[in-house]
């Protein structure tokens, strides 16, 4: 998780494969500079226990009989899918993160009646992003591991009373970790002695961790 606000309690829905985020604002928007039809209303994401996300949302003005509708259902090119037939989603939710997904094929997961449209997708992916009020010297970035793994841990850590050898710190020239076990996932704070983190030096860093993983999860 880059730029996400979360609490340790969303980290443990995380882990548990139980989260659900809840948006107030969700916006799908079709991929086409030629008035693009769009959906918007409230929903929520939600984590599903083998790993899918799931979008529901509802759009209380888009009904059965709107031309728009009747376009985006009929309207449609045979054979290979065209880009417009692809729509982007973006997403605020309850704590002000920002999601989002450019390529959501919404065939067969619209409902419509005369009340509104009910949206049930599955999202490959969610990415977020945040765009900071002024220019930071440093970037950070929360990394969440399912398993327990066998690191160096050379600081202790106290909860509920007890201490327990479970807290890596590691610096270097470009960057500083701290790595906590915990009793399911592994915690990585990383900050950056620069304005932003390469997301591939993300991915080297898990892959890096996977050899030394004692548990097989890993999200």
């Amino acid at each position: 998780m880059i730029g996400v606000n979360f609490n340790q309690s969303n980290i443990e829905e995380l882990v548990e494969r139980t989260l659900t985020i809840e948006c107030f604002d969700i916006r799908i928007t079709q991929n086409s500079d030629n008035s693009p039809f769009s959906f918007r209303g409230p929903g929520s994401i939600a984590l599903q226990t083998d790993g899918t996300l799931l979008l529901n949302m509802y759009d209380a003005d888009k009904k059965s009989d709107m031309a728009g509708m009747m376009r985006l259902f009929f309207d449609r090119s045979n054979g290979i899918v065209q880009e417009s037939e692809y729509f982007s989603l973006s997403a605020i939710d309850e704590k002000g993160n920002a999601w989002g997904y450019p390529r959501l094929y919404v065939n067969g997961g619209l409902r419509t009646g005369s009340h509104g449209t009910i949206i049930n997708l599955k999202i490959p992916s969610l990415r977020t992003s945040k765009t900071p009020r002024k220019p930071f010297d440093m970037a950070q970035a929360e990394i969440i591991i399912l398993g327990k793994f066998q690191l160096p841990f050379n600081k202790y850590e106290t909860s509920d009373g007890y201490s327990t050898l479970t807290l890596l710190d590691i610096s270097t020239d470009e960057f500083e970790f701290r790595v906590s076990q915990k009793a399911k996932h592994l915690k990585i704070d990383v900050i950056a002695r620069k304005p932003i983190i390469d997301q591939n030096f993300i991915v080297k860093l898990t892959e890096g961790l996977g050899i030394l993983r004692t548990s097989p999860q890993m999200c």
